[in-house]
C-alpha cells in the first residue's frame, strides 16, 4: 500500500474511532438523564385471598439498565469490529482483497454513526 493509502486508512479509522465512541458517551448520558417510564413497569399484582403472592415489580433502575446496554452494544459492536480490521487494513502483509475488505468495514462502520 502506498503512504497514501495507509493515510486514508489511518484518517478513517480515527475517525471512525472518535464517532463511535463520541455516540457511544452520548447515548449513555441520555439514558441517564431519562426518567424510565412508569408505563414501561408492570403494576404489582394485589395479594390477597385467592390470588398468589404479589409479582414483582421491576423498578425503574432495572428497566433503565436495560435500555442502556441496549442502546450501547451497537457503538461496542463497533469498536470491536473496528479495531481489528483498522490492524488488516494497516498491515503490509495482508492480500490486497484483504485490505478491500478491512476498508469497505471501516468505511460502513463510519457511514452508520454518520447517517
Amino acid at each position: 500500500m502506498s503512504r497514501i493509502s495507509v493515510g486514508i486508512v489511518v484518517a478513517l479509522g480515527l475517525v471512525g474511532l472518535i464517532v463511535v465512541v463520541s455516540a457511544a458517551v452520548q447515548i449513555v448520558l441520555v439514558q441517564a438523564r431519562a426518567p424510565a417510564s412508569p408505563a414501561l413497569a408492570p403494576a404489582p399484582l394485589p395479594a390477597g385471598e385467592g390470588v398468589a403472592t404479589a409479582a414483582v415489580a421491576l423498578t425503574p433502575n432495572a428497566l433503565l439498565l436495560g435500555t442502556m446496554i441496549r442502546s450501547v452494544m451497537p457503538a461496542i459492536i463497533s469498536i470491536v469490529l473496528l479495531i481489528p480490521s483498522s490492524i488488516v487494513a494497516l498491515s503490509r502483509d495482508r492480500a490486497p482483497e484483504h485490505q478491500r475488505w478491512a476498508t469497505a468495514a471501516i468505511s460502513s462502520i463510519l457511514t452508520y454513526w454518520l447517517r
